[in-house]
């Protein structure tokens, strides 16, 4: 019997409906008999011989959904897995986009970014005996077979040089595309997901991702890519069209997050920030920020390698969680520190502790975070003569009400019907630019004062346009070295 066969009569014992047993079947088909898949075979006849059939049929019974922004999942074996050819399809049907976008652009440019991800099997799914192509695949790795892809397609690309140490967060990425005037951008991360995850989550030339029609048209344009054309990394680099990016951007995103200071910079040793990026790459960009304006950080020294495998981290690198500040805590207590701020893997999302009223910390949640930002950058504009004449607040629909209430006392015009994803921020930032209003509030980006929602999210300039941790623990340090100097606590003005 042959490994069809045996696969074929496998899958009759799981109980999932006949439809996907074929799909998976065709597809398990395709990866035993076509050139491009040559080197996944010995992993899959051990899969096969070794009658996985659940998890065999999971990974082939459908090509994994492109959702609104891209792809993200399980790193593995099979179309229904991150791998090369799920993000190779993805970018392929990227590059058809933009040429649709653009159609009289002859020279269309991108922006990659990528994160600390690595693959290691650590759900033990593959034998580590044989060859395995996707075991120790990074988000360099991918971001390079990314780059590929698009200078076959005719795309120049954007991305950091390969031995580069250093990373693009997710808003850095959103500046860097405005920046640079690209016409779309690509991340390689799956932020805080667990560490055998990874994805490809695609931007469009205003530093958002897409939203609806675009978003529709690009997911299907995917769906029908049949062929990849892709060139290795190394032959991308002779053609001239990749673009190794310079520090240029990188100073100018930290400019603009020290441009959001709200109060004058601390003296040495007024207050301790103790700061964690959770093994991502939030010490390249919220970390060089608070230092860049005088703040005295003690990092949390086990968590600030970058290490997509997360190894120090309590539960889930995803500030969110209280647990995943624990070590962060226990340093704060250490230090006697005024406050603690983390980011996640990819720096877009900023968690927060406090000091309570019995000498422990408190877990700040993103309703709060929003609520005390929200106040604080409004009242602080307002008391310097700043607040613009039609300052503008925006937020989803899930985030609290309090950030509404606070707004409408400072006469402030209100986006708070969103629906969750900061790319609805993004559009509603593209529309007064475009119009000078959005449904009945009038204005233009330079009126925007701040974008928040409950999941940690925090947007405090209209020149980057997804949330960004950098510019949130700018203002969250200011807010408490503000009431240290009052003699109070963050948990005072909360």
């Amino acid at each position: 019997m042959d490994l069809m066969e045996q696969a074929e009569e496998g899958f009759r014992g799981v109980q999932v409906d006949d439809f996907s047993k074929e799909q998976a079947l065709r597809y398990l088909r395709q990866w035993l008999s076509a050139a491009d898949f040559a080197a996944y075979r010995p992993q899959l006849h051990w899969l096969v011989q070794n009658k996985q059939w659940t998890g065999l049929l999971d990974r082939f019974y459908q090509i994994l959904p492109f959702g609104t922004g891209g792809r993200r999942g399980p790193v593995g074996i099979g179309p229904n897995r991150m791998n090369p050819w799920t993000l190779g399809a993805s970018v392929q049907g990227h590059c058809e986009y933009l040429k649709e976008r653009f159609p009289e652009r002859q020279s269309l440019r991108v922006v990659i970014a990528y994160d600390v991800r690595r693959f290691e099997d650590k759900r033990h799914s593959y034998n580590p005996d044989l060859p395995n192509p996707v075991l120790h695949l990074s988000s360099k790795d991918l971001a390079h077979y990314a780059v590929g892809v698009y200078v076959a397609n005719g795309i120049h690309a954007c991305v950091l040089p390969a031995e580069s140490t250093r990373y693009l967060a997710t808003p850095e990425l959103s500046f860097t595309i405005r920046y640079l005037q690209a016409h779309g951008g690509l991340n390689i991360s799956a932020s805080h997901n667990p560490p055998d995850d990874n994805g490809g989550k695609f931007y469009d030339e205003r530093g958002g991702q897409p939203v609806p029609p675009d978003d529709q048209i690009m997911a299907d344009l995917v769906e029908q890519v049949t062929t990849i054309k892709s060139l290795p990394w190394t032959e991308a680099l002779r053609t001239g069209k990749v673009y190794l990016l310079d520090e240029a951007p990188h100073g100018a995103y930290l400019d603009l997050i020290r441009h959001q200071s709200l109060v004058p910079p601390p003296r040495f040793d007024e207050i301790k920030v103790v700061f964690t990026p959770m093994h991502g790459v939030g010490s390249m960009t919220a970390m060089e920020a608070l230092v860049n304006q005088g703040f005295r950080i003690t990092p949390v020294d086990e968590q600030m390698a970058p290490d997509g495998q997360f190894p120090n981290v309590t539960k889930t690198p995803n500030p969110e969680v209280p647990e995943s500040m624990d070590r962060a805590a226990a340093t704060a207590r250490q230090v006697g520190a005024d406050l603690v701020l983390s980011t996640d893997p990819d720096a877009d999302r900023l968690g927060a502790m406090i000091p309570d009223r019995q000498g422990g910390w408190r877990f700040v949640t993103g309703n709060e975070i929003a609520a005390l930002l929200t106040h604080f950058k409004l009242s602080k504009l307002a008391q310097q003569g700043r607040l613009p004449s039609s300052p503008i607040v925006v937020k989803t629909a899930v985030t609290t009400n309090l950030v509404t209430r606070i707004a409408r006392h400072f006469k402030a015009q209100l986006v708070d019907d969103l629906l969750v994803g900061f790319k609805y921020m993004a559009a509603v930032l593209w529309q007064l630019a475009q119009t000078g209003s959005y449904e009945d509030v009038r204005g233009t980006p330079e009126d925007f004062v701040i974008g928040c929602e409950e999941s940690h999210g925090i947007l405090v300039t209209p020149k980057i346009r997804d949330k960004d941790a950098a510019g949130s623990a700018l203002l969250l340090a200011e807010l408490a070295l503000d009431e240290k100097r009052k003699g109070r606590g963050v948990l005072d003005y909360l």
